[in-house]
């Protein structure tokens, strides 16, 4: 999710529409609070700020992709992402059941730009499923592919949930889709465990600890890398507690083939290492990055990066075998991108300059190269993930 940070104060005043939309969703989550005795969880928060029905971030019909909107995918940053991705499917599509599923598919430029690559490799899928839970999001998503490839959006079928009774066969793919599942937030506070949920004073959402809950805090410590004693106190972080239902629902429904899942993330050591201190909780709201995830609620998106070790372990207490773990610049490097590259035909200099700045984004340690990462889960499957440098023994 790169992105221009500047100072919020920066940022232009809302117009009357955006700030009535933001007051009902604060109107909504005072109520939500309240019915509650005043305390919710941080998961509750941001499942209610991000996928409200009518409310959410995801569910309202505000721009959010794009130049004009809060945040670019590396998809929007250049085609070779998808087309690099492509060529990797393509390859394994048949023998892992014929058909693609996206979850959560943005403007749909990833899914044009899949489609027409194996269009053109002669290896399309039988069906391109899109499981996508906004309205707004699918009607984009059907006008970017009505432009792009028409004569492709009738192998594509948009869904709104997963029936474990249907099943899929073939291969998933998951682009900064896990980084907004709604995550809990925790505080270590002279060696002691508190959760920090959501409270109200006089109108304005607050952080607020929660009572000592005993599940909660085992959870916590078995993640944490070192004993509780030796973080700072008033070290803050993250742990997603929905990661096990989230991956049950996919193991239901893929009966065989393999999920491609890239996402900012590290593995668990990385991850609580005592220098991150505030954890890893972001929002973005027009291409800011906003410390305090409170920031104009329904309008802001919000992310956590994701511990990728407790995604395997998820995977694997679902009958997934991670079959690689890498990083996304090694991830394009082994399936081709450079080669795609330096096929593509380029009119000019500007052109090639663009690309170059392009696949840099991609690739480069110090933009996306190595904070996203990419993990290959397969399910009654084998396959050879390709990548010379797997990093499985991190996980």
């Amino acid at each position: 999710m790169p992105h221009v940070s500047r100072h919020i104060d920066d940022l232009p005043p809302l117009d009357a529409s955006a700030t009535a939309h933001m007051q009902r969703v604060l109107d909504s989550l005072a109520e939500l609070i309240e019915s509650r005795g005043g305390f919710i969880g941080f998961d509750d928060y941001m499942a209610h700020v991000l996928y409200e029905p009518g409310l959410g971030y995801y569910s309202a019909g505000a721009a959010k992709l794009g130049a004009g909107g809060d945040f670019v995918t590396a998809p929007l940053i250049s085609s070779l992402f998808s087309q690099t991705l492509a060529q990797f499917v393509g390859k394994h599509l048949q023998a892992a059941g014929g058909n693609i599923l996206e979850l959560g598919a943005g403007s749909g430029v990833m899914a044009a730009d899949i489609l027409q690559t194996l269009a053109d490799a002669r290896q399309l899928p039988g069906e391109y499923q899109i499981l996508e839970l906004s309205a707004d999001l699918r009607q984009r998503q059907q006008a970017t592919l009505e432009d792009k490839v028409p004569e492709l959006v009738e192998r594509v079928r948009w869904l709104d949930t997963l029936d474990a009774e249907e099943g899929f066969q073939g291969i998933i793919l998951g682009n900064e889709v896990v980084d907004a599942l709604p995550t809990r937030r925790f505080t270590i506070q002279a060696g002691h465990i508190m959760e920090l949920g959501v409270g109200l004073r006089q109108g304005r959402l607050i952080w607020q600890l929660a009572a000592f809950d005993e599940v909660f805090h085992a959870r916590v410590k078995s993640c944490l890398p070192v004993a509780v004693e030796h973080y700072p106190s008033g070290y803050r972080s993250e742990i997603n507690t929905g990661l096990n239902g989230w991956m049950q629902s996919l193991a239901a429904y893929l009966q065989r083939g393999f999920m491609v899942l890239t996402d900012y993330g590290h593995d668990r050591a990385a991850y609580y290492r005592l220098q991150r201190s505030d954890g890893t909780l972001r929002g973005y709201h027009r291409h800011h990055a906003i410390d305090d995830p409170f920031f104009r609620p329904g309008l802001t998106d919000i992310t956590a990066w994701v511990d990728f070790t407790a995604l395997a372990e998820a995977a694997s207490g679902y009958g997934f075998v991670v079959s690689g773990y890498t990083t996304q610049a090694a991830f394009l490097m082994d399936h081709g991108l450079l080669d795609i590259g330096q096929e593509r035909q380029v009119e000019n200099e500007r052109e090639r300059w663009k690309m170059a700045q392009e696949i840099k984004q991609l690739m480069l340690p110090g933009e996306m190269g190595e904070t996203v990462k990419a993990i290959l889960l397969a399910k009654s499957h084998e396959f050879d993930s390709g990548l010379t440098q797997d990093l499985r023994y991190n996980l």
